[in-house]
């Protein structure tokens, strides 16, 4: 007896959570957070590591502090179901992605290493991750984003 009584609360997060109704929407917002809590945390080690040692304020520490900024204002915005965050998390998935793959390049050519895993991870599989979330059909749907088939069929269903 002492052993079902969570069950009832377990089926009912079950339902709260159901993936047509935003549960990939809270995996996106938990994968945006912990993106962006890496980029905070290198800006912050760059920083004082930076100051520690004398060395300046670099653009490329302004950028990421400015990406981190981004990523976590874009995870509050994602959940609210605006059109407007889903277009700019896929453009700035797109630019994540874009951005580790000269860094892939130049560690390959110029540095003749490989990337470590936790950066790949952060730079490669996250923007990947997210951007195969928000294309979903069922997360699209979420956001009231139709396709032009979808939109052609409910024109059609409209005047016959």
């Amino acid at each position: 007896m002492a052993a079902s009584w969570p069950m009832p609360k377990m089926r009912a997060m079950a339902t709260e959570t159901d993936l047509t109704d935003g549960g990939s929407i809270s995996v996106v917002r938990i994968l945006l957070l912990v993106q962006g809590a890496i980029a905070t945390v290198t800006v912050v080690e760059a920083a004082v590591f930076g100051t520690a040692f004398g060395a300046p304020v670099s653009a490329a520490l302004l950028l990421t502090g400015v990406g981190a900024a981004i990523t976590l204002w874009l995870a509050a915005a994602v959940v609210r179901r605006s059109r407007r965050a889903r277009k700019v998390a896929l453009i700035f998935q797109g630019f994540w992605l874009a951005l580790a793959a000269i860094d892939v390049l130049l560690a390959g050519f110029l540095v003749q290493r490989s990337l470590e895993l936790v950066p790949m991870l952060s730079r490669v599989v996250l923007p990947v991750a997210i951007i195969a979330l928000l294309e979903q059909r069922s997360v699209r749907a979420w956001f009231g984003v139709t396709s032009r088939r979808e939109r052609r069929r409910a024109t059609l269903r409209i005047a016959s």
